[in-house]
């Protein structure tokens, strides 16, 4: 990860998951992702807690079935967890036992840093963005009325003004 020296208040992630250690990928139902794919002791070990400051927020992206890996990583970079966000998406989508039509953000702070405002719900409806994976606007619209910059959205998949974007796509 270079992103210089600079430091963030606010880090987002969308680690690119490698579904291999979750038993019965194989079967229908798990949609496979058009990019390389990292495992969780390679996301583990990415440098959150150096590229953070002292008091921060992280948002983290996490699929239902991999919320106990989420909640891990948070632990391991320095951050607690204080509550999840829900993208309730317009149609269900892929699953191997209930079909997908939600997504979780896990939500974590390092230090004490209070959210910018307070009458912001935990979960947010908006559309499929076409690619897969991709995350809609109302999401980072979220985070900036919420949360502190500067801004770093790692494993990010295009530039957004305003951030510091990380990511082979980006």
């Amino acid at each position: 990860v270079r992103v210089g020296t600079q430091q963030f208040q606010t880090i987002v992630l969308d680690p690119p998951w490698d579904w291999g250690d979750e038993g019965d990928v194989d079967q229908f139902g798990r949609s496979r992702p058009t990019y390389s794919t990292m495992p969780i002791d390679e996301i583990a070990d990415l440098p959150i807690s150096t590229l953070a400051t002292t008091n921060a927020h992280i948002y983290l992206w996490i699929t239902n079935r991999s919320l106990p890996k989420g909640f891990a990583l948070l632990e391991r970079w320095g951050f607690r967890y204080v509550t999840m966000l829900t993208w309730v998406k317009p149609s269900i989508g892929m699953g191997n036992y209930f079909r997908g039509s939600t997504e979780q953000v896990l939500f974590g702070v390092s230090g004490s840093l209070p959210l910018l405002r307070r009458d912001v719900g935990t979960h947010f409806a908006a559309p499929r963005t076409g690619r897969h994976s991709g995350k809609p606007d109302a999401f980072y619209e979220l985070v900036q009325l919420c949360s502190p910059g500067p801004w770093l959205e790692m494993f990010s998949r295009s530039q957004r003004p305003g951030w510091v974007a990380w990511g082979a796509e980006a």
